[in-house]
């Protein structure tokens, strides 16, 4: 098997095609430094970009959603390339 920049093989399966498992690559936002946490904490509700994948072509934003100083969610959005009914890139 070639050597691939898609990522390091998790698993792989038949069932009755190949299924082949990457984990994804992530990056950190570099917005991360500049969060004033003490002000994060008092608020009653915000959400702020963390990071992103690198999927395929796509690249996929992970948000932080914070409640009263805490994290409640990540939340990943959805490829701004891809469109409804489209096969997965």
């Amino acid at each position: 098997m070639a050597a691939s920049n898609r990522g390091k093989l998790v698993t792989a399966f038949r069932h009755p095609v190949r299924v082949e498992v990457r984990r994804p690559k992530f990056k950190r936002s570099a917005s991360l430094a500049y969060i004033d946490v003490d002000k994060l904490g008092r608020a009653a509700r915000a959400e702020f970009a963390v990071g992103y994948f690198e999927v395929g072509r796509c690249r996929r934003t992970v948000v932080a959603v914070v409640r009263r100083g805490v994290v409640t969610a990540l939340r990943v959005e959805a490829c701004a390339q891809m469109h409804a009914g489209a096969a997965y890139p």
